[in-house]
């Protein structure tokens, strides 16, 4: 750091034409002060220098608060210095800084500067340089006044004063000071600087502020200030007087002194009248006159006698005076035009030079005068000329930049809106034409006319002229694909011929720019196409095929056509990335890129994209409103918040260049914000978002569909239908709509409407829609008919999705579901509906979409159709994927069937083990069981019949024990007491046989089978006549016919207490229940 003697310099505070003022530090005191010093130049002038020492004089010798302190005057090398106190607040110009300040703080200001003056004033010192710039804050209200390089010493008025010479600021300057007469100069120039302040403070302005120098000291000079009240109405009429007194042009007509104005404003603020307020000596004289009429007559003819005498001699000298006069005011212009000359001003300088030359006029005296003023006035002129045509190139530079700036801008929000999917590719009122019509309109390009205008481009360099051709290329393909599109018919057919016309003179523009890509021919082709001139369309699209994409604006132009961007981003993703192979720093290719991965779901590369982007612009509010839809699906809701956050910032904070924030991203921002926060369940603050974007936006529907989600979610459905509907009224032939109205009406009860509008979406469909998309509504279709009852339209509308998506597993589910209900509602054979609901589950099977309950579903009517191993398989995959009760009971029973009873007793037992309150379960335990001692117990064994015997009277103990829980579980009905029945059959057979099997039993044991046979035989006739009773009526009589066919029954048909049956066939077969 430099140092100053014992001053170590710390930084500049400011600079004049007296010196520079720079923060310095007091080594051995430590502290802080203000250094003013000379600048270098004029360190060597003495004259300078010693009005340099003559301001530390004059400082030095004033000790007054509002005065700041001198404490040190030295000199270092031959440069002298002046070390005074550092004020840190600033000065009062920077605190005003055009604004008018209250009238009482004005009025307690200028009371402390001027009794600061009048200390100064006493002192034998007047400033004659007091303005806003020298008077320094130490805070808000306590001021200190500085810079006494002016400074005029009273007790040796000639010192340091040369003749003519103006010193001080303009603006603040007494009207003798403006005339450079130095010996005029008082107190009085320091009061008329005090009222100019306190005019400033007022007005926010000084009293007069020419658009020159010379302007503004003519202004001093010869004109009156501006009342202050005009400029603020309801001042204080006694401030105001203050104030015009101290601008009085005639120095007798101001405050005398710095104090009477002090005691003035005093007056003021303490509500006391001023003595600035006195009748004038004209109301006093005529007052004398009324009173003394006689003597006021011979006095008025006295003085127009004396009147008449003076005015010849009075003529003669006003003409020496004016001669006199217009020599010291040549003398004056042409003395500031060498002033305004030697510091550069020179339109100041021309000014003075000018004023001179015509107070001279054509006397002979003033010709060699005038002729060197003339000379300079021609090389200022010369100069003048120079610096105008430097001015008029940087003008058009900076002219050229902020144009090539805006057009940037409205290229960007064109190509935004072309990218924003929320409600399509415009809005419907047109801005996006309007944008493009005046970006392109900078560089005087339209439609009809073509070609760039080449004064526009003249400014710009090279790599920028082709950046705005290229972007002008841009939005005229843009331009013409929305003449195209806009009023697009509903299903998709070709646009109306004038569109297409209008399209192709868009094109035609953008061919005069000189350039060439595919997406140009393909457009063409298309739009020429709908015009029916198919021969000229061919060849347009052979040009198309014939040129191959080798730069980025082909990839990029190719990636954003309308059916590629709409329709395809997967095939927009392709082009894009090869874009930004050959451009790695294409925004609007990673924005594209970014925007088509959001649609396809695939959060992570939308993000790797979108953060580059922000990298580029990240005060493109745009952006975050993006990834913040990115983090929302990757379920990211903290990012998503904070991103939503950061765009509601930008958008308030509106335009880099300010206006009005853009009102598509602020729409944009509410509606994702509105959906995260329904998401989150803050429904209150979510509702308030959707209903401030309908306010900003009310022809806009999708914040219409998004309040009908939120209203669902609340579950007011009226409301969720009225808004709906609202979106269909300003969007009739979006088919979006109506599918989410027959949501809402099949969620209601109304079938009949949902199936309505499910076919209006139908209709409204464009013929290359998705047919997956096609497939979905079919599948509600018939959804809806199945629930409205109606079967076979059910199965129709089934067949019709699968047509269309043949591997869409819940369609192949729904049609099994179908095919097996229409079974029991059709009279024809069975078996055939049964084949055809299997082969729709085994095309779900071959899907991989198979869940357990697919092969649950097959395996039942596998079961129905005799395919017992079959069925098996399906059983088993299904436990496998999800073990459950039911399933291992149906299974238990096809291994019943196959005489696989032990594998039988283990799924039972399994399904019991699960659910131990399933009945099906523990009957069918009891039964397998018995089946299973039969089984172990056949042929007999005399060798083995204890053991025989202890296992079945074992498991008829268990079985029975099984069906008699089975009962009180419930619930009780005819299936549940005919399985009980045929347990008790099944027992009382296994007890007979092991009975017979002990060859010569005893009287005892005779009696105990007896017991039991008839116990079991009874309680079997309880259950079968509940479970006949329990029938439909109409059912009865088959029932009992069944009863009476079943061959496990033999054992109690016909015993005492039983039923009789006929006789049965010959090799009867088993007839297990099935679930």
């Amino acid at each position: 750091m430099r140092q100053i003697g014992d001053h170590e310099l710390l930084g500049e505070l400011g600079r004049g034409g007296m010196g520079i003022v720079y923060k310095a530090r007091h080594r051995k005191l430590n502290r802080l002060v203000a250094l003013k010093m000379l600048p270098a130049g004029l360190q060597a002038d003495r004259t300078t220098a010693a009005m340099f020492c003559k301001e530390a004089e004059a400082m030095a010798s004033l000790d007054h608060p509002n005065i700041v302190k001198i404490f040190e005057i030295g000199e270092v090398e031959g440069d002298p210095f002046i070390s005074m106190e550092y004020i840190g607040g600033g000065s009062l110009a920077r605190e005003l800084s055009g604004n008018p300040q209250p009238p009482d703080r004005s009025a307690r200001m200028v009371l402390t500067l001027a009794r600061a003056v009048q200390a100064a004033h006493e002192a034998g010192i007047v400033h004659r340089d007091l303005k806003p710039a020298n008077v320094l804050l130490v805070d808000p209200d306590t001021p200190r006044i500085t810079d006494f390089g002016l400074a005029k010493l009273t007790r040796d008025a000639s010192r340091l004063s040369l003749s003519g010479e103006i010193k001080g600021t303009p603006c603040y300057m007494a009207p003798e000071q403006a005339r450079g007469l130095s010996r005029e100069i008082g107190p009085r120039a320091d009061v008329y600087a005090l009222g100019a302040i306190l005019y400033e403070m007022l007005t926010g302005r000084p009293p007069f502020k020419g658009s020159t120098i010379g302007e503004t000291l003519r202004q001093v000079i010869e004109q009156e200030p501006v009342p202050p009240a005009r400029l603020r109405p309801r001042l204080p009429r006694d401030l105001e007087t203050i104030c015009l007194k101290c601008l009085s042009k005639d120095q007798n007509r101001r405050y005398s002194r710095a104090e009477d104005l002090a005691e003035d404003l005093r007056r003021f603020l303490d509500r006391e009248p001023i003595l600035a307020r006195r009748v004038g000596p004209g109301v006093r004289a005529l007052k004398w006159m009324r009173r003394r009429p006689a003597y006021a007559a011979l006095a008025v003819a006295s003085t127009v006698a004396l009147f008449s005498l003076l005015m010849v001699y009075a003529s003669h000298v006003r003409y020496q005076h004016q001669q006199l006069r217009r020599k010291a005011e040549i003398q004056e212009a042409v003395l500031k035009g060498e002033a305004a000359w030697s510091d550069r001003r020179w339109e100041e300088a021309k000014s003075w030079y000018s004023a001179a030359l015509a107070m001279m006029g054509p006397s002979p005296e003033s010709r060699p005068l005038g002729e060197e003023v003339t000379a300079r006035l021609i090389r200022v002129e010369r100069l003048l000329a120079e610096k105008a045509e430097q001015s008029e190139q940087d003008r058009r530079s900076r002219e050229a930049l902020r144009q090539l700036e805006e057009f940037s801008e409205l290229h960007d929000e064109a190509l935004y809106r072309t990218f924003a999917f929320t409600e399509g590719r415009d809005a419907p009122d047109g801005s996006l034409e309007e944008l493009i019509a005046r970006a392109l309109g900078l560089y005087g390009l339209t439609v009809e006319s073509g070609g760039l205008a080449a004064s526009e481009l003249d400014a710009l360099g090279p790599e920028e002229r082709g950046r705005v051709r290229t972007q002008c290329y841009e939005l005229l393909l843009i331009l013409a694909d929305r003449r195209f599109r806009v009023g697009h018919p509903p299903r998709g057919g070709p646009p109306d011929s004038p569109q297409a016309e209008e399209a192709l003179r868009t094109l035609d523009a953008a061919q005069s720019l000189g350039l060439s890509t595919r997406s140009f021919h393909r457009r063409r082709a298309e739009y020429l196409e709908a015009i029916g001139d198919l021969d000229e369309a061919r060849d347009e699209r052979s040009r198309a095929e014939s040129l191959e994409p080798t730069a980025a604006i082909d990839y990029f132009l190719l990636g954003i056509e309308g059916e590629v961007w709409e329709r395809d981003p997967e095939g927009a993703i392709a082009l894009l990335g090869q874009a930004i192979r050959l451009d790695p720093e294409h925004f609007w290719a990673h924005y594209g890129l970014a925007a088509s991965f959001i649609k396809l779901r695939r959060w992570d590369a939308a993000e790797a994209h979108l953060n580059f982007c922000l990298s580029q612009r990240p005060g493109f509010a745009w952006l975050y409103l993006l990834r913040s839809v990115s983090h929302y699906g990757r379920g990211d809701l903290p990012a998503a918040e904070a991103d939503l956050g950061e765009a509601a910032t930008l958008i308030a904070d509106g335009p880099p260049q300010g206006g009005k924030p853009d009102e598509l991203t602020r729409y944009n921002l509410l509606l994702t914000r509105g959906t995260l926060r329904i998401d989150q369940g803050r429904y209150e603050e979510a509702k308030s978002d959707l209903q401030e974007a309908i306010r900003l936006r009310p022809e806009g529907y999708p914040a219409f569909v998004n309040l009908c989600s939120l209203l669902e979610k609340l579950g007011d459905l009226d409301g969720a239908l009225r808004q709906i509907d609202r979106a269909i009224a300003l969007e009739p032939g979006q088919p979006i709509l109506y599918r989410r109205r027959s949501h809402l009406r099949r969620s209601g009860g109304d079938l009949d409407g949902a199936l309505a509008d499910l076919e209006r979406t139908l209709r409204l469909l464009p013929p290359d829609a998705s047919s997956v998309e096609v497939a979905d509504d079919w599948l509600t279709v018939g959804r809806i008919q199945q629930e409205r009852g109606d079967l076979s339209a059910a199965l129709e509308a089934i067949d019709r999705a699968l047509s269309l998506a043949p591997d869409r597993a819940e369609a192949h589910r729904l049609r099994a579901v179908l095919l097996v209900k229409l079974v029991g509602s059709e009279a024809e054979d069975s078996s055939g509906r049964y084949r055809e609901a299997i082969e729709s589950l085994d095309e779900v099977v071959r899907g991989g979409a198979a869940d357990a309950e697919i092969f649950k579903v097959r395996g039942l009517l596998r079961s129905k159709l005799g395919d017992a191993e079959g069925a098996i398989a399906d059983y088993t995959i299904a436990l496998e994927m999800a073990p459950d009760a039911r399933t291992l009971v149906a299974r238990g029973w096809l291994f019943v069937e196959t005489k696989a009873v032990r594998l039988a007793v283990g799924d039972f037992d399994r399904a019991a083990g699960l659910d131990p309150d399933e009945p099906e379960a523990l009957v069918g335990r009891g039964f397998a069981t018995l089946l299973s001692a039969l089984e172990a117990t056949s042929p007999p064994d005399e060798e083995k019949v204890p053991d025989s015997r202890r296992l079945v009277e074992l498991a008829v103990r268990d079985a029975v024990a099984d069906a008699e829980k089975a009962l009180a579980l419930g619930p009780a009905g005819p299936r549940l007491d005919y399985n009980a029945v045929r347990i008790l059959a099944l027992a009382v057979q296994a007890l007979g046989e092991q009975y017979r099997a002990e060859g010569n039993p005893s009287l005892a044991r005779m009696r105990q089978f007896v017991a039991a046979r008839d116990a079991y035989t009874k309680r079997a006739a309880l259950y079968l006549d509940r479970a006949i009773r329990s029938m439909p009526s109409d059912r009865r009589a088959s029932f009992r016919e069944m009863i009476e066919a079943d061959p496990l029954l033999e054992p109690i048909l016909g015993l005492p207490g039983s039923i009789r049956r006929p006789p049965a066939p010959s090799n009867p077969p088993p007839a297990p229940p099935r679930t």
